[in-house]
């Protein structure tokens, strides 16, 4: 009832614009005819993640953003999403949909939506321990500015020893992208 009609050749194309049931009627010849169309929910086939903050300390929190997209790349509303942290201890989700760092160290965030997955890793920073840096250190003693965060202080402390290894995200988003895992910047489905 009310929609367009259209005169032609008998061919006419129909773009779903979204989910739910639409009623197609075709007239020839003094003949009415007519079809329900049945339009699915489209599939989540990549998932995109906000990164989070490049520098975190315990007791802050931030959130991050995500958006699933259909094979198209369109975005979808986000359904039946859940939340892992590889590390509880470093980072938990808030009742209010924010993530708080808990404590130094670094964790996997991972999302699924739709049976997609996506994970980024969060850094939580904190000061080192005397104990700590003696340890990192091999027991062979050094100076550290106490007041560096703790990867910084602990590099430091082991003359670099930590080149190379995963750093944050940097700041602001990141598009998701297809990456191995454990890939300290994997923002991507799996």
């Amino acid at each position: 009832e009310g929609g367009d009609e259209a005169e032609g050749a008998g061919k006419l194309l129909a773009q779903a614009m979204g989910e739910g049931v639409a009623r197609l009627e075709a007239l020839c010849e003094g003949v009415k005819a007519g079809v329900d169309v049945v339009v699915l929910p489209a599939e989540v086939a990549r998932v995109w993640l906000s990164a989070p903050p490049a520098r975190l300390g315990p007791g802050e929190s931030f959130r991050v953003e995500v958006t699933p997209m259909d094979r198209r790349g369109a975005p979808l509303q986000p359904k039946d999403i859940s939340w892992e942290a590889s590390d509880p201890s470093v980072l938990r989700l808030n009742a209010d949909g924010r993530f708080e760092a808990r404590a130094p160290g670094r964790t996997r965030l991972t999302v699924n939506v739709g049976g997609k997955v996506a994970s980024v890793n969060v850094t939580v920073g904190g000061l080192l321990t005397p104990e700590q840096i003696e340890e990192a250190m091999g027991g062979q003693g050094g100076v550290v500015d106490p007041a560096l965060p703790a990867e910084a202080a602990l590099d430091e402390a082991v003359g670099g020893a930590l080149e190379g290894a995963p750093e944050a995200a940097p700041e602001g988003e990141t598009p998701a992208g297809e990456g191995e895992e454990g890939a300290p910047t994997d923002y991507g489905s799996t």
